[in-house]
């Protein structure tokens, strides 16, 4: 499963080659005006008054700087999210929900 891993001061994409859910992974003691600003800082996305709200456009080229090959997939990750509800109504966002856990580094 792909997620966005984030920490004080670091922000990485994981497992991007399983598009087949998405989350955002944060220790417990980041608040979320913090994950809010690690966010931004990255331009990935934001915390707003939904959730979180990670930016479509950017998250595909993430994944395609690493790994054009699999454009197709994201696109079917992207219908899938359309059609349960978790795509913006203007198609911009991709809402993902927060794991509290320690990260890896």
């Amino acid at each position: 499963m792909m997620f966005i891993e984030l920490s004080l001061g670091f922000v990485a994409l994981r497992e991007f080659d399983d598009l087949s859910r998405l989350h955002v992974q944060a220790p417990p003691e980041m608040t979320l005006e913090s994950i809010d600003s690690s966010l931004r800082a990255a331009n990935l996305g934001r915390i707003d008054d939904l959730g979180t709200a990670i930016t479509i456009s950017e998250l595909r080229a993430r994944i395609n700087e690493v790994w054009a090959p699999r454009s197709p997939a994201f696109d079917k990750m992207i219908a899938y999210a359309t059609d349960k509800g978790w795509v913006s109504s203007d198609g911009r966002d991709l809402r993902a929900h927060i794991i509290r856990k320690e990260s890896k580094m």
